[in-house]
């Protein structure tokens, strides 16, 4: 539908101080630095009050609404246009109110599903669209005429009668002077002329190099970032797939430039997520045309636009905290992934997308690169829309425990993996899972070819990674041996508020891992089990981080998920956030994380889940174990006894979660009861028990040896002595 808000004119507001406030943030916003614009408001609002004046807060949320549309928080524009035409309406203003509704009908459509709108849908917007027009019509709102045209075209399917609209929608827009939703229809217009019969390709190419060069001109990056994109995707449709290669180069090229102009990391993240579909469009021209087979060109272009769009965020973070060896921010080259992989082990990078969206493009569909250290192939797989659905379907199976799940497990497999698993070599041992969208939340250990099959957990060594950048970042160095020593925080105590209940398994799990790893290890319980200790610990010499205790995770709110410790000091909340996770610099070490979901969390597009998983890889912690729902006490005890005997016998982390996993499945435990638990990070990590203290056990050994041989003499000569 419609991607840009509708401009915002800020006229002269009564008093200079807040007059010069909204100004400065419009011109941040006009800059796209909407953060900044967002905190300019915030303090706008505070010096104006509750209720202030009608006209500055109607011009206020206009700016509000403008942000929030460019961020695609969809709802607050919504809300933020509503009570401001509400306002223009109350002070008789029908020339701003027609603006504000105009607005309100861009916001309602954002609201929809993916894709293009349903008949019913645009029937919902209509009276939207009406009510901006009749306004417009009492308010002499040439502007917003114009614009009505616009998404009016957008909501008829006759394309004699969409030309018409968006023909007088350039005019009216052209004589009211406005820039963004003229280029717009500038790029729909020449869409139409370029796709739909009768054709006009010359005025279709006319009109967008008029677009490209009025949108660069102004400066106005949202505008040249759709409008590069029209470009690329009109030439997609063409023969010559190096022009279209080029143009699309172009326009991946504006929308990092439009995200590197924010400032804050969780605006950079949604912003960008409004452009992921571009980058899926790209992939899927280049591997996808049935007519061919995608040759080592495509698949290196393909490779490097799906890790453009991988966890972006997540990486700018790991470089800034110094966690891997950053390679100017790009993709690494496909061939050095290859030759960084062992013999025995896969990445499965998907990469997912619906095959038909905005604009009636092929959008990419959605598809599997697999990476061996022989070759790189693509496959199909099913749509994103499809997986949304299906994934919690299945995972809703798995609270039953009555092997309800096994059908669909095996469904599943085949629709994702069953063709790439036949291809592999017998040899492989382990698989680099690096998921996207609704597959962050699928078990992949659960899955089997078969209902009749064991799981793939039986089979191999599973991990999963952020994205192949950051896998093959990791792998630059050599996987550390981080020391054996362990800090368990166990059962800490609760405010009555949590309404958390005591978790005893989690004591006796927290004991049995500092007598399996052994001296120097330590177990923390109760009110010392706090998050002042963990705070102060973190920089201490403990290889491993166990933490047994409640979690609260918020899909909604992901910077409000967190792990419940006790306070500790008076300073601290006992509420350990994804920002906190991070802001520990556990740096190449393992934590391990036994609270409910903490590996699940919101999903958002080009940066993947907002877990407490992430906030430790964020910091710099290489391995993270974590769960992707509740664990019963009981069995999260069952669980950790074999992995961490595993780690003790010196097994990678990977290898004593597939031996813990694998024992849970010969026992006959429910997948609900082991399939949940996931390695984030470098599977390779090992415990290493340090010489010093192997000479010491040797020691201890040797004189218990001793003092066992001089008892058993005393008692051999005692007992031959005469009474």
């Amino acid at each position: 539908m419609i991607a840009l808000a509708f401009a915002v004119v800020v006229l002269a507001a009564e008093g200079p101080s807040f007059e010069a406030s909204i100004e400065e943030a419009r011109r941040a916003h006009a800059a796209a630095e909407y953060a900044r614009a967002e905190g300019i408001l915030d303090d706008a609002e505070r010096r104006l009050g509750p209720p202030g004046d009608g006209r500055l807060r109607a011009r206020l949320l206009a700016l509000r609404g403008a942000t929030a549309m460019a961020t695609t928080r969809w709802p607050a524009a919504l809300l933020a246009f509503r009570e401001e035409a509400a306002l223009w309406a109350a002070l008789g203003d029908r020339h701003e109110e027609a603006a504000a509704l105009a607005n309100v009908a861009l916001a309602f459509s954002k609201t929809f599903p993916r894709g293009e709108m349903t008949r019913e849908q645009k029937r919902e917007l209509t009276p939207y669209v009406e009510a901006a027009i009749r306004a417009a019509e009492a308010g002499n709102n040439a502007q917003v005429l114009g614009t009505s045209h616009l998404y009016l075209a957008q909501l008829v399917e006759d394309r004699a009668e969409i030309r018409r609209h968006l023909e007088e929608a350039i005019d009216e827009l052209d004589r009211a002077g406005e820039l963004s939703n003229r280029l717009m229809a500038m790029r729909f217009l020449a869409e139409s002329l370029a796709r739909y019969e009768p054709r006009d390709p010359a005025r279709a190419t006319r009109l967008l190099g008029d677009a490209v060069a009025l949108a660069e001109s102004k400066g106005d990056l949202q505008a040249i970032v759709r409008t590069r994109i029209i470009v690329a995707s009109l030439a997609w449709l063409g023969p010559d797939r190096e022009a279209a290669w080029r143009a699309s180069l172009d326009a991946l090229r504006a929308i990092e430039e439009l995200r590197s102009r924010q400032s804050a990391a969780e605006v950079r993240s949604r912003l960008f997520s409004q452009w992921t579909f571009f980058y899926q469009r790209v992939f899927g021209h280049l591997v996808g045309p049935p007519s061919r087979v995608p040759d080592r060109l495509d698949l290196e272009r393909a490779f490097a636009v799906a890790e453009r769009r991988r966890a972006r965020t997540l990486l700018e973070e790991m470089d800034a905290a110094e966690v891997t060896i950053a390679d100017d921010g790009e993709p690494p080259p496909l061939a050095s992934v290859e030759r960084t992989l062992r013999a025995d082990e896969a990445i499965l990078a998907f990469s997912l997308g619906d095959l038909v969206g905005k604009g009636y493009y092929d959008n990419g569909g959605s598809w599997l690169l697999v990476h061996t250290r022989e070759r790189t192939r693509a496959y199909r797989v099913p749509e994103l829309a499809t997986l949304e659905r299906e994934v919690p379907l299945f995972t809703g199976l798995f609270p039953a425990r009555d092997r309800t799940e096994v059908d669909g497990s095996a469904r599943l497999h085949g629709a994702l993996l069953r063709e790439a698993l036949d291809d592999l070599p017998a040899s492989t041992r382990r698989l680099v899972i690096v998921p996207e969208g609704p597959l962050h939340e699928l078990p992949f250990a659960a899955l089997r070819p078969a209902p009749a099959d064991p799981p793939l957990a039986a089979r191999y060594e599973i991990e999963s990674s952020p994205s192949v950048t950051a896998w093959y970042r990791r792998h630059l160095d050599t996987a550390p041996e981080v020391d054996g020593r362990a800090l368990v925080l166990a059962d800490p105590v609760q405010d009555a508020a949590t309404g958390t209940v005591p978790l005893p398994n989690a004591r006796r799990e927290g004991r049995l891992v500092a007598r399996l790893l052994g001296h120097g290890s330590r177990v923390i319980e109760d009110a010392d089990a706090s998050e002042a200790r963990l705070k102060r610990s973190a920089s201490e010499r403990f290889g491993l981080f166990h933490l047994a205790a409640h979690a609260r995770i918020d899909g909604d709110h992901p910077e409000r998920s967190c792990i419940l410790l006790s306070r500790g000091d008076a300073g601290e909340d006992g509420q350990l956030t994804i920002r906190e996770a991070a802001e520990l610099r556990i740096r190449d070490r393992v934590v391990v994380l036994a609270n409910c979901g903490s590996a699940s969390g919101e999903v958002v597009e080009g940066d993947g889940v907002q877990s407490l998983v992430r906030g430790f890889l964020a910091g710099g912690t290489r391995t993270v174990v974590g769960s992707l729902w509740p664990l019963a006490d009981d069995e999260a005890a069952a669980l950790f006894a074999p992995f961490y005997r595993a780690l003790a016998r010196g097994e990678t982390v990977a290898a004593a979660l597939a031996a813990a996993q694998r024992e849970r499945i010969r026992a006959g435990a429910p997948p609900a009861a082991w399939a949940g638990l996931v390695l984030v990070g470098d599977g390779e990590t090992r415990l290493r028990f340090s010489e010093s203290l192997g000479r010491d056990a040797a020691w201890f050994a040797m004189f218990g040896l001793v003092l066992a041989v001089a008892a058993g003499a005393w008692i051999l000569v005692r007992r031959r002595r005469p009474a």
